[in-house]
């Protein structure tokens, strides 16, 4: 399995303990023009309900001038996408660096940084809910 994950370009992140090889890994993906995908919580929800958010991604997405694309995965009901149950995925607009409000970097600004991040998240998973709402009403 791992040589599979390492062919479509993951790599192993020791959570929890500011893992520099990932943090470096990550840093060399976004400067090599990829694509990477993060949980700004840290890690993925255990419930489907949205965490507080981390600033390790808005941090990586400072240093390397990455843009960040709000994704949100919504299953009916807001809990855990099931098996064979329908889900949504959403995308928000791009938060361009600019608009991370961070000049000097400091940990207030990475903080509120991630919470500009969770909020367009928040409005996302919202819409969703909706969206699920709108299909179970009767016509």
């Amino acid at each position: 399995v791992g040589a599979v994950i390492g062919a479509l370009g993951a790599f192993p992140v020791q959570r929890g303990k500011g893992d520099k090889r990932a943090i470096g890994a990550a840093a060399q993906h976004l400067k090599d023009g990829h694509v990477l995908g993060v949980f700004i919580e840290g890690t993925r929800s255990p419930d489907g309900h949205l965490l507080r958010p981390k600033p390790g991604a808005v941090m990586l997405a400072h240093a390397c001038g990455a843009p960040i694309l709000p994704c949100c995965i919504t299953a009916r009901g807001g809990g855990l996408p099931r098996l064979f149950h329908r889900c949504l995925v959403t995308y928000g607009p791009v938060i361009q660096p600019g608009e991370l409000g961070i000049e000097k970097g400091t940990p207030s600004e990475f903080r509120n940084a991630s919470r500009l991040v969770m909020d367009r998240i928040a409005a996302l998973r919202e819409a969703n809910l909706r969206e699920f709402d709108r299909e179970r009403r009767p016509r």
